[in-house]
This record gives structure tokens, sequence and C-alpha cells, in this order.
């Protein structure tokens, strides 16, 4: 810490202490401003970001709570980086979140997606439907002023400042939330609409537009707050439990789904279907791939960090035979395309064969194309159950195989679709 670091405050502590890159700073809602008036302070701020690019190797920074530095000093700092560590990704926090100001005039790479986890929240309590469709957007489209995926960070799970907590625990000043992990935000580890919420909204993240992030302990469903205190840091003793380990699996196997799909890297968020009464969305993402070849198609499917030989429940020859490089779209590539179901209720279908959901595909091309479960949220291995998804093993529980081709009926894709749930199905490539 730079807190006194160099003695204290030439005048102690009339200008408010903490030494000498302190003084005369000012207060904010966080502690005592640097003393951006000093020359030499500014020197030091603009200097450290390329120090640790270059000499730590580190992929990026992020700058917290730009909107309380003067707009002067973030762009000397953001100009130095990008001439001294052009290749370091710069990440903002601007409140109110204007991509305008942080993207376009202060030149950082992207932002914190502010809202989004409040609309997320609201949705998990099932608020007024006249706001879901709005809200559904907020948390998987493109927010008004971005031009990418990659422009904005989304957080549904929360980040330090809603898990973080200085006051043992206390209620925010402005929101009457308790600082908590988001399994605690729900109802807790032993409560399974809580954990099927977690699950659901990491789900969204990999499967909507934006840079997917949680903080650490989200996906080991960590309790409680956290705080650097003995009793408040990261619960290591939980990580090898069932609940644990069942998350653990889900965000990886999205992570692999996402990383193996370009639709959802890159694809346009297209919503096709609406049913806020029951608390479906469906929406499309889409996108040309010029060309494919096994090792493209096959990024990714290795020994993941516990030894298992792939990170997915479908196996790798089955991706292959699914996704891989036939001659044809080797060489004139393919149109990668996904839907993606999002059920916030305790409405659920697919009991029997005439209870399907039908999603509605308009396009002739993807009518004609067969379809698979590729991942959903509510596998038994992840803390769901046999029966929830649409893969073969859900029809018959003694089944081998994964992989169920679907084909569209009708003008529709007649799924199973569980409670509190996402399900993103794949167009068929070979």
């Amino acid at each position: 810490s730079l807190w006194d670091y160099d003695g204290p405050s030439e005048h102690g502590d009339q200008n408010g202490g903490g030494g000498v890159y302190f003084e005369g700073g000012g207060g904010t809602p966080w502690g005592r401003a640097f003393a951006f008036w000093k020359h030499e302070v500014v020197h030091f701020l603009t200097a450290v970001g390329p120090a640790w690019a270059k000499e730590y190797n580190i992929d990026g920074l992020r700058f917290d709570s730009i909107h309380n530095v003067p707009r002067d000093v973030v762009h000397s700092m953001v100009a130095r980086l990008r001439e001294e560590a052009p290749d370091c990704f710069l990440i903002a926090e601007h409140n109110p979140e204007d991509p305008g100001v942080a993207l376009r005039d202060l030149g950082f790479d992207t932002m914190w997606s502010l809202s989004a986890l409040r609309d997320a929240e609201s949705l998990m309590n099932r608020g007024d439907d006249k706001t879901f469709e709005r809200k559904m957007n907020s948390i998987v489209d493109l927010r008004k002023g971005y031009g990418t995926s990659n422009e904005y960070i989304t957080y549904l799970l929360g980040g330090h400042d809603e898990v973080g907590c200085r006051s043992n625990g206390a209620f925010h000043d402005d929101t009457q939330r308790h600082h908590r992990h988001a399994i605690d935000q729900y109802g807790g580890r032993d409560s399974w609409h809580a954990r099927a919420k977690v699950r659901l909204l990491y789900a969204a993240m990999v499967a909507g537009n934006g840079i997917p992030m949680v903080f650490m302990g989200a996906e080991s469903l960590q309790g409680g707050f956290w705080h650097t205190d003995e009793a408040h840091r990261f619960d290591w003793g939980i990580v090898g439990d069932e609940e644990s380990v069942s998350m653990q699996s889900c965000v990886q196997a999205a992570n692999f789904v996402r990383r193996m799909t370009p639709a959802l890297q890159r694809g346009e968020v297209k919503i096709i279907h609406s049913h806020p009464p029951k608390g479906v969305m469906v929406f499309s993402r889409r996108v040309w791939v010029p060309c494919a070849s096994e090792e493209t198609v096959l990024t990714g499917v290795a020994e993941d960090a516990v030894g298992r030989p792939e990170a997915h429940y479908i196996p790798r020859e089955d991706w292959l035979n699914l996704y891989g490089a036939s001659p044809e779209n080797q060489s004139n590539g393919y149109e990668d395309a996904v839907l993606v179901v999002m059920n916030l209720s305790e409405f659920q279908w697919g009991e029997t064969d005439d209870h399907m959901y039908g999603i509605p595909v308009d396009n002739a091309d993807l009518r004609s194309r067969e379809w698979v479960e590729v991942f959903q949220t509510q596998r038994k291995e992840f803390g769901g159950w046999k029966g929830s998804g649409n893969a073969a093993d859900d029809d018959d529980p003694k089944e081998d195989a994964v992989v169920k081709r679907i084909r569209v009926t009708d003008g529709h894709l007649k799924v199973r679709v569980a409670k509190w749930s996402v399900h993103i199905f794949r167009a068929c490539v070979g």
C-alpha cells in the first residue's frame, strides 16, 4: 500500500493524512483520493501500468472508478500504456455506464456493465412481466452505445463491490442489499433453487453478448461475504464437496462450448421468441465461419486440469462428427448457428412427447439443418436430473450415447425445457 509509504504528510493530518501520495487529495466513498494535483504522483500513476505490463507480462488492467479520476490523468495513463504496452487489454469502470466516454473518449478496450447485474437480480426474483423483455435484453444483448460483444464485461453473479464487505456484512446504503456471494443472494448453498439460479446466470453470460466474468468463489458456490480477514477469505474446504463440484462441472462445460462455438463469440443476438408470463425467452446467434479444419474445431479439446479427457459431456469423436471439417465446409466455410432457450420460472415442458416446447425457426436454411443440444444447466452432473434435457440419455437413462439430432417439424424445434434453465442448441455441420 502507498498509504504513509514515504512517511506522513508534510502537514500531518491537516490534509487528510496518508503520506505524500495522498495529501490534499480530497475524499471519496472509498477513502482518500490520490494527490492528483502533484506532478510526481501523476508521473507515478502513468508509469505503473506499463511497468506491470512489461515486467510482469500481464494481459490486461482494470481501472476502478475512473469517473473519480481527473480526465486528463486518465488520458495520460491510457496514452502511455498504448505506447509502451499496446497489447495490454484495458478495462474501465465508469459510472454512469457510458461507452461514449470510457471507450471512445478515454480509449479503453472494454468496460464494466453496471446495470445488467441489477436487471438479472430482478429477473431471478420474477419481477414485473412488463419489464421482462427489456431486462432479458439487458443481460444477453448488446447494450446501447456498444459496437461489439467484446466492449463490455458482464458479471451477473456479482463482483467485488457486491461480494466484498468491510462492514461485517452490513447493508448497502443505497440498495438495502447485503454484501453476499451470489448463492446467498438467492437462498444459500442448501437451496436447490439458489444453485439452479446461479447456474442459469453463468450460462446466460456464456450464451449472450459481452465478456463473462465471475468473482472468485462463484464457481465453487462460496457463501457469505468476502473480506481480507481470515474468517471471510476463500473457503478451500468446500471446493471438493458435491455442490461445488457440480457447479465447477457446469462452468467448465459452458466455457468449453463458448470456446468451441464461433456463434457464441461473435454472432449477433436476435430475440426470436418471448413469453413473459411463462418466463421464457429464446434468442439466436449466427456467424459465417470462412473455413473449418480439424485443428480449429478441436481447439481446447484436451485434458483439463483434473485429468479428465475433455471438458464437456459430448465425447470428442461425436463433437468432431457434428462440427468437424467436411470437404465442403473446409473449403467454402459454413454458417455457425445456435438457439438459446432461457426459462426463468417453475414451468417446464417435455414430460411427454406431446408436451414439448416449440421454438419457432423462421429461416429456411436453419429449418433444413439438424440440431443438437450441446449444453444445458440442468444436466444431472451439474446438479439437475436425468430427463431434464434433449440428449439421448435424457430419453433413455440406460442409453450410453449422449448426442441426439433433432429436426425442425412444422416450423418449430420441439424440445424439453427444464425449470430455471438455459438450453443451448447448435446446428449441425457434419
